[in-house]
């Protein structure tokens, strides 16, 4: 007779195969060598060589359960939103490299490489499509005066002064309260000590901002040139003649903080060019008709004087006057300079 057991055998037991990749996941965090090979294979932005990083993420991996590749992921995700506090970003922005373990400002030169391979107005963007050096900065100038048209037809100059990160009212706009937007404008402003805490603070923002201009003009001398050229061709040949006639005469812009003004909340006013000498600071500036409204102008001066007690007056030159009365016009210049020494004066037109 047939027994129970013969009546009843047993199920067939199947031996299922576990796949090779699974199997490498779930043993990921067996040691530290072994981790990081997979993490980078899985993650190529992410800084191997912060070991303080790797060795943290490393940590928190072990204590999960790692049940293949698609846990893996899951989990390694997990860490990077956690360090970002659970906001998911995207790989053009500081917060997505610094949770992948790099510091602030390797995060920073991150984003600025993706964003100009993404820009129409960087050279990276065309010759990683196959244009060469010279066809994508003909493609840049066409953009960016393209752009500029479209700006000053769209908007009046007050408005274009309040799109600048300068600009109190840009910070407003997006949120800020006053004392924010005012701190975030003064991050921004180094034509005044008052602005910072101490002098090696002051000292310490002018160097990091100057090698900063210095990178980006080396790295984008195209828009930088594009930038300056378009403003001032006349500009420099009126300099250029005046300072070989008055040598103090620099032709450096002269950038003023308006910090807290009821006049003007652009966040800085700038000027052409100044002399410096023992008395204080005239300012000069080269008026072309088109780009200067003249209320706008008187304006701009008195809250310049206002505001710093080393300005003892300005020259305003315009440009029709100077193209058509040249040695006039260098004679006023000379004259008004005397007038402000002299504290007859302290705002000079020459129109």
């Amino acid at each position: 007779m047939l027994g129970r057991d013969n009546l009843f055998p047993p199920p067939p037991i199947y031996k299922i195969k576990m796949k090779k990749t699974s199997l490498v996941y779930i043993n990921s965090t067996e040691t530290f060598e072994v981790f990081t090979e997979l993490i980078h294979k899985n993650f190529n932005n992410i800084n191997i060589d912060n070991r303080e990083f790797m060795f943290d993420m490393f940590t928190y991996m072990s204590t999960k359960n790692i049940r293949g590749l698609v846990s893996f992921r899951d989990e390694a995700q997990k860490y990077f939103k956690n360090k970002r506090g659970n906001i998911g970003v995207s790989s053009i922005t500081k917060e997505y490299w610094m949770s992948m373990g790099w510091s602030l400002d390797e995060a920073i030169d991150k984003v600025s490489s993706r964003q100009k391979k993404h820009s129409i107005i960087h050279t990276d963007y065309y010759t990683s499509r196959g244009l060469s050096l010279d066809e994508a900065k003909e493609k840049i100038s066409k953009v960016q005066s393209n752009n500029s048209k479209k700006r000053y037809e769209k908007y009046s100059k007050d408005e274009i002064s309040n799109q600048s990160v300068w600009s109190k009212t840009y910070w407003l706009d997006r949120g800020l309260s006053m004392k924010d937007a005012e701190l975030e404008v003064a991050k921004r402003n180094y034509g005044k000590r008052e602005f910072w805490s101490s002098d090696n603070e002051y000292e310490e923002i002018k160097r990091i901002i100057g090698n900063k201009t210095r990178k980006f003009i080396k790295e984008n001398p195209e828009q930088y040139a594009s930038f300056f050229g378009s403003i001032s061709k006349e500009e420099i040949k009126f300099f250029n003649d005046i300072m070989s006639k008055f040598p103090d005469i620099l032709h450096k812009q002269f950038i003023i903080n308006v910090k807290e003004t009821d006049e003007l909340d652009q966040g800085i006013i700038k000027y052409d060019g100044y002399i410096k000498h023992t008395g204080g600071i005239i300012l000069v500036e080269y008026d072309g008709i088109y780009w200067h409204n003249q209320s706008y102008d008187e304006i701009k001066d008195n809250v310049a004087l206002k505001i710093r007690n080393d300005i003892i007056g300005i020259i305003r030159v315009s440009s029709e006057h100077y193209k058509t009365k040249r040695k006039l016009t260098i004679q006023q210049i000379q004259d008004g300079i005397e007038k402000i020494k002299n504290k007859e004066s302290y705002r000079i037109k020459i129109y």
